[in-house]
């Protein structure tokens, strides 16, 4: 507790003959006045005071400075000093007169302590399980919500004294807050108060997916059953097995896996049997087209076509590509072209004619996804910052974010049946599998937090 500080004003008037043959600044009839500011304490204010003598015009004075006042009368005179801070107190009156004698310097002396302003420290407390690692925002009396992290502290200033209502905002539905919420605090004059919460979290209740779902964990691809009960390896390699694709009829999967020593596309039965090698010059991210015929891949960061038994290798981009995706009918293919650090989708035919750039965004946007009815693509950008979900129209009109927050969200896949977009995020601190709505809503864990999911791919 700070208490207001009351410094006496010291006026000291010294009359000094300057001689007139000498030479007065002031003349003979004139006097001087001398103003010092002497400016203690906290938070006093950086742009200084405002000096007024009588009805004169206003005189910029320092915080702890000086200024002088030529070609006074003698006789009493009016000052006024503005700009005194709420939290700052000048001693003594304010106005105040001052006596100023012929042919003399009158020194004025203004003292000026400020107390620290009033505050609120609001602090969180958080344990247990998927706490959000966004954070909380904090708001006094409705205003405008400060970062707050879930174990940390943030001063709330600017403050009357007396009562305030303190609110912690953004509080995950997995979370409770002890306290009430909002939390009434009193702040005493020139002091400050604390607002402390607790916050406990328990895990987020896992939500089936309503079909099978093949995935990449733990460098495996696996499976999640459709009531989100078991989770199976299909691989079982000690490579690095990911990218699954389901064939159009369910019954087989091609995949990525770097067991030969270079990343190369594998297909195996949905059961993780007869898994066989088609490619043998460096290839990953098959995408099957809706007819079964074909499947397109990466490969020296360039799409291709091949038979699903491995054969026809035909290559479609010259320009560079990855991560290709194949809409509905089977006509086009979106994928993801551009360098390490700036990427976009393009859209081009299934025999790689007519390639059309459809975003121009800055930085990365990629992993494009056609939803069922060939109206809209998923896709994920990091133009707001962090990598999220967005969706466009097939022309690149339209785009629209889906996911938002301090963290990244990856790789969206369409339901077969468009109702739902999954995807993996970070948001937790693991890769976790997620299910949204098209429109970004309810957003519901599909996985746990104690292993790394990625890669979702539904079985049609």
């Amino acid at each position: 507790m700070r208490s207001w500080m009351l410094l006496l004003l010291g006026v000291t008037s010294a009359t000094t003959s300057c001689g007139g043959a000498d030479g007065d600044p002031t003349g003979l009839n004139e006097g001087t006045l001398e103003v010092l500011t002497s400016t203690t304490g906290f938070d006093p204010d950086p742009d200084g005071y405002t000096l007024f003598v009588d009805n004169g015009a206003p005189r910029p004075l320092s915080t702890n400075g000086a200024d002088t006042v030529t070609s006074l009368s003698p006789g009493t005179h009016t000052v006024t000093l503005a700009g005194v801070a709420p939290n700052c107190l000048l001693g003594g009156e304010n106005p105040r007169n001052v006596e100023i004698a012929a042919a003399s310097v009158t020194s004025l002396q203004l003292h000026i302590a400020c107390s620290q302003p009033p505050a609120i420290f609001v602090s969180a407390a958080t344990t247990g399980e998927e706490p959000d690692p966004d954070g909380y925002g904090a708001a006094v009396d409705g205003g405008v919500p400060q970062p707050l992290p879930i174990n940390g502290s943030v001063r709330i200033g600017g403050l009357t004294p007396g009562e305030h209502d303190v609110a912690l905002l953004d509080v995950a539905d997995n979370c409770v807050v002890a306290e009430n919420n909002p939390l009434r605090v009193v702040v005493p004059s020139g002091s400050t108060a604390n607002a402390e919460f607790t916050v406990s979290c328990s895990p987020v209740p896992l939500v089936p997916p309503g079909h099978d779902i093949a995935f990449g964990r733990d460098d495996e691809v696996y499976l999640l059953s459709a009531d989100g009960t078991t989770s199976t390896n299909l691989t079982n390699n000690p490579s690095f097995d990911t990218d699954p694709a389901w064939s159009p009829d369910g019954q087989a999967i091609a995949f990525s896996s770097d067991r030969s020593g270079s990343s190369q596309v594998y297909l195996m039965n949905a059961d993780g049997s007869g898994q066989a090698q088609l490619t043998n010059d460096g290839a990953s991210h098959p995408a099957w087209s809706p007819d079964g015929i074909k499947i397109a891949f990466s490969l020296n960061e360039q799409i291709y076509v091949m038979n699903p038994d491995g054969s026809a290798i035909t290559q479609l981009t010259t320009t560079g590509g990855n991560t290709p995706a194949w809409s509905p009918d089977g006509t086009r293919i979106a994928f993801m072209g551009g360098g390490n650090f700036d990427t976009d989708i393009f859209v081009m035919n299934a025999d790689g004619s007519d390639v059309t750039q459809l975003t121009t965004a800055p930085g990365i946007d990629a992993n494009p996804d056609w939803s069922p009815d060939g109206t809209k693509i998923a896709f994920n950008s990091d133009r707001s910052g962090e990598r999220h979900i967005h969706v466009m129209n097939p022309d690149g009109t339209g785009v629209t974010q889906l996911t938002f927050g301090n963290h990244s969200d990856i790789a969206p896949k369409w339901s077969p049946e468009g109702g739902k977009i999954a995807f993996y995020s970070s948001g937790t601190g693991t890769a976790r599998l997620y299910m949204m709505n098209p429109d970004g809503t309810e957003q519901v864990p599909l996985t746990p937090s104690s292993y790394n999911a990625t890669n979702p791919a539904w079985r049609p």
